[in-house]
């Protein structure tokens, strides 16, 4: 399969890759795998990170000498890296292989004891990290009532061996815990186990296998209902999901966090970034956040999307995708859904994951394209007394969907809904008979707008502002970013 492949180049730890043999391999080996502990990061059909240095890491029954033979099962000359164990305990580096697979890996010791794993992808790999919604699984989306799921006609043909993924089990821990022990396996997507995978995970991967054609690992290690500073270094959930994975070498980290704790989470976020970077030794990790969807608080909504978009002033290799469009209020919920009667589990994951793969793909493969959202960049104050709004990031122009999202206030402050017109590609003016002399324009920010269409039946219908693919004939393509602006005067 030919990989339209292209990620940012990260040449930590290629240092410690050893290729000059430091003992002679017996010629002769007996696999015993009872001579070897492994993290369970590493079993048959695991992913490991394409193009990178690969850290290897367990314990051996003998000192000395220790090596990794690295054999194509398409045929070809294997490679071989080495390491040391010393009082049982080893660590070694690998030379990340190009994208593909599968692979067997030898693990060989210097008496001769060998250990393989087999079926092994070299990949994208990304931890899966934060709440909830992170977690929510493909068969918790659901279609109206928990009997009948939203994303059911994806099933019988989902199978796919080049996305893979295994769980972190969610336990909390009040001392760093040094080694995985137990987790749910690597395992591929299949009708039998995409019930249970993460939605937002599967649908990232779905998309960026389909547009990079590059095997993606999935390492899900997320937890509903936890503050962010229990996801920092040395926070009881850190310390029990994440520490006993800093040493697995990946690419990044996708992140869907921060209902309900909004004040100052930008600095919040962008300092755990930089000490998880810290602990995983690689400056270069990616990450990807979700902005969070529509929910019943719109004060507090609105100020966690405009803090993860200050996280990534503040810290580097940092992306984020827009959901304003989805969501779920508590009265659309599915029947029979017990653990969603508040409605904060939105169904819609497909575009959640795939606007996430998306913008890792826009903000650090460098493609040409349109991979994420319009946003405002001017609004001034026209003659006739309507306010025109500027976006860039149009692709083939703008698209209105209804009249829902925008708001006006004048010098008092109190804001009103305006009626949007698209007057070009890239501007809508906006009137409101009740605001006078309008200085302040507001988008995204209600939940209901009593220009939304009735009933209301979904959360896109309090929002109307898309991009469209510049080459796809008007498609709709992103949502968007909300926006609170003052109005220049025309002068």
């Amino acid at each position: 399969m030919e990989r339209n492949y292209a990620m940012p180049a990260n040449l930590v730890q290629r240092e410690k890759i050893l290729t000059r043999p430091s003992f002679r391999i017996p010629p002769q080996r007996a696999e015993r795998r009872e001579d070897f502990t492994l993290p369970a990061l590493f079993t048959d059909g695991c992913v490991l990170q394409a193009e990178l240095a690969v850290r290897l890491w367990g314990r051996c029954a003998f000192d000395g000498g220790i090596a990794v033979r690295l054999r194509s099962d398409a045929g070809g000359e294997a490679k071989t890296f080495y390491g040391k164990t010393e009082n049982h305990a080893f660590e070694l580096f690998i030379e990340g292989q190009p994208c593909g697979g599968p692979y067997t890996l030898e693990l060989i010791s210097e008496n001769g004891s060998c250990f393989c794993l087999k079926n092994v992808l070299f990949g994208e790999v990304f931890v899966l990290a934060g709440q909830s919604n992170m977690g929510w699984a493909f068969g918790q989306c659901y279609d109206g009532t928990s009997d009948r799921l939203l994303y059911r006609d994806l099933i019988a043909s989902c199978e796919n061996p080049d996305i893979r993924e295994m769980m972190v089990l969610p336990v909390p821990s009040e001392v760093p815990v040094e080694e995985l022990e137990t987790c749910r396996p690597w395992r591929k997507i299949t009708p039998e186990t995409i019930r249970e995978v993460s939605a937002v995970g599967y649908f990232f991967a779905r998309r960026f296998y389909a547009l990079r054609k590059a095997p993606v690992g999935l390492v899900s290690a997320c937890m509903g209902g936890i503050p962010i500073a229990e996801w920092d270094v040395g926070g009881a959930w850190y310390n029990g999901q994440i520490h006993p994975i800093r040493r697995l070498t990946v690419r990044g980290v996708l992140w869907y966090q921060g209902e309900g704790d909004p004040v100052n989470y930008g600095a919040r976020l962008a300092g755990l970034i930089g000490r998880w970077r810290a602990a995983f030794e690689n400056p270069g990790l990616l990450w990807a956040a979700v902005q969070l969807p529509r929910y019943t608080d719109e004060k507090s909504y609105y100020e966690s999307r405009e803090e993860i978009k200050k996280a990534g002033t503040l810290t580097e290799r940092f992306t984020y995708c827009v959901t304003l469009d989805t969501g779920l209020y508590p009265e659309l919920a599915a029947r029979g859904d017990m653990l969603n009667a508040d409605g904060i589990h939105p169904y819609e994951k497909e575009p959640v994951g795939t606007r996430l793969a998306d913008a890792v793909i826009g903000a650090f493969c460098d493609p040409n394209g349109l991979w994420t959202s319009p946003y405002a960049m001017k609004a001034v104050l026209e003659e006739d007394g309507r306010a025109a709004v500027t976006f860039a990031n149009t692709g083939g122009g703008l698209i209105l969907e209804g009249r829902a999202g925008f708001e006006l206030a004048g010098p008092e402050g109190e804001f009103y809904d305006a009626i949007p017109e698209l007057t070009a590609p890239d501007q809508i003016y906006l009137t409101c008979d009740r605001v006078a002399d309008p200085v302040t324009v507001r988008y995204g920010y209600k939940n209901y707008s009593a220009l939304a269409d009735e009933p209301i039946v979904c959360c896109a219908q309090s929002v109307c502002v898309y991009n469209t693919r510049p080459d796809g004939a008007g498609e709709k393509a992103y949502p968007a970013e909300q926006f609170t602006m003052q109005i220049k005067r025309n002068t």
